[in-house]
């Protein structure tokens, strides 16, 4: 037999740099997922959604089907993933007013759901394949995936990767073609980080477990480093954070990674003993910030700064864009951005205003850029009143705010 060899990697104790983690909505409940939509925050839970748009959470249910990923959809729609393996699995809208659940495609239980702003179109993947659609409403099969029990997927620029309980696969040009890598380990979830690389975690408790990574897109895989009952990868604000699905294994609960120093920082501090579902973020605050999604609730942790390797964290720091002025706004309003480069004389800069169904509405900046602060006019003549959101995209840094329009 197989010898079971493990090398457990210190986790270097938080000395440099503070952080506290704050409760985001009650404790007592296992969160899968967390939302910062446009009308409050949703946590989704193991029998339903707790929504908030103020300092209380209301708790709503469709038969108490555990509810695994949510986006927005539209102005008065959230769109989610339930199921545990019922007749009544699939793709849900929830209106954020009437608090209503309305089906919109079956699914046998999903995985998981993103919307890409590569090619604009949804995905949902479930234990018989992939599903694709362009208005979130009218779902189609991804031939390439049919009866493949497909667990995440990801994207970066034309660059596609999903996979499933066997293999990965990827696509250079968003979805077209697809080819499965020859050296691909077993991945649950998978984080592109700005430059690209992409990381991938293999669960559970065997001789492959741990933290792995792709420099080519998915094409080809090499291991971080090892450990067991692994369950979540996000990149986040320039930091790679990863967690753990066991809180009484010897590597435990949240931390982030370094792929300079090839050290772990442990912030458990403050967190308590629960496993790790998910990560996520309140993209509408401005400041840094890292939601986990644990078995006892959601947590928010705030304020961690720079703390090592300033060459690669900096980018993070350096970047910023602002809330537009006035907002609300008729018909224009004013979008002030900052970036500073280090290696390069310039960076490919694109301002891109997008509408509530995420599609594109007018690109406002589309070139190379010098460091600096710069700020565009947007005008909205012609459109519809409603929110809008737009987003920065500039060496490897992205960003989304969003703004509303009020005739």
């Amino acid at each position: 037999m197989k010898k079971l060899l493990f090398v457990f990697l210190i986790l270097i104790p938080v000395y440099s740099f503070a952080y506290y983690w704050e409760k985001l909505g009650p404790s007592n409940v296992s969160v899968n997922d967390y939302l910062s939509s446009f009308a409050g925050d949703v946590l989704c839970t193991s029998d339903g959604i707790l929504f908030s748009s103020g300092a209380d959470w209301e708790k709503y249910s469709y038969g108490g089907l555990p509810v695994w990923r949510a986006i927005e959809f539209d102005t008065t729609n959230l769109m989610l993933i339930m199921g545990d393996g019922t007749d009544s699995d699939g793709i849900y809208k929830f209106n954020v007013t009437s608090h209503q659940f309305e089906v919109v495609q079956w699914m046998e239980y999903p995985h998981f759901l993103l919307y890409s702003r590569s090619d604009s179109n949804y995905y949902a993947g479930d234990q018989t394949g992939v599903l694709k659609s362009k208005d979130g409403l009218t779902w189609n099969a991804v031939a390439y995936f049919n009866e493949k029990n497909c667990l995440a997927m990801d994207y970066y620029q034309n660059n596609f990767v999903i996979t499933d309980t066997l293999n990965v696969y990827y696509s250079g040009d968003c979805g077209a073609n697809w080819s499965q890598s020859q050296s691909s380990p077993v991945i649950s979830d998978l984080a592109f980080d700005w430059n690209g690389a992409l990381y991938g975690i293999f669960p559970d408790s065997s001789y492959s477990s741990g933290l792995w990574s792709s420099s080519n897109f998915g094409e080809s895989w090499y291991v971080e480093f090892w450990s067991l009952d692994m369950s979540s990868v996000a990149f986040i604000f320039g930091y790679l954070f990863v967690g753990w699905e066991n809180p009484f294994g010897e590597m435990k609960g949240v931390a982030i990674w370094d792929t300079v120093t090839q050290k772990l920082t442990s912030l458990n501090e403050g967190l308590p003993k629960a496993g790790i579902n998910n990560f996520s973020e309140n993209t509408l605050i401005d400041c840094y910030n890292m939601v986990a999604c644990t078995d006892s609730g959601a947590h928010i942790m705030f304020d961690f700064p720079v703390y090592c390797n300033e060459k690669i964290r900096k980018p993070a720091a350096s970047y910023k864009l602002k809330q537009n002025y006035p907002n609300p706004f008729n018909p224009s309003t004013a979008i002030s951005y900052q970036i500073e480069t280090i290696h390069e004389s310039s960076v490919h800069v694109e301002l891109t205003v997008y509408n509530a169904l995420g599609q594109r509405v007018q690109t406002l900046v589309n070139e190379r850029q010098p460091a600096g602060s710069y700020n565009v006019t947007f005008n909205a003549q012609g459109l519809a009143s409603g929110i809008y959101f737009y987003q920065l995209k500039a060496g490897g840094f992205e960003q989304i705010r969003k703004m509303i329009l009020l005739r």
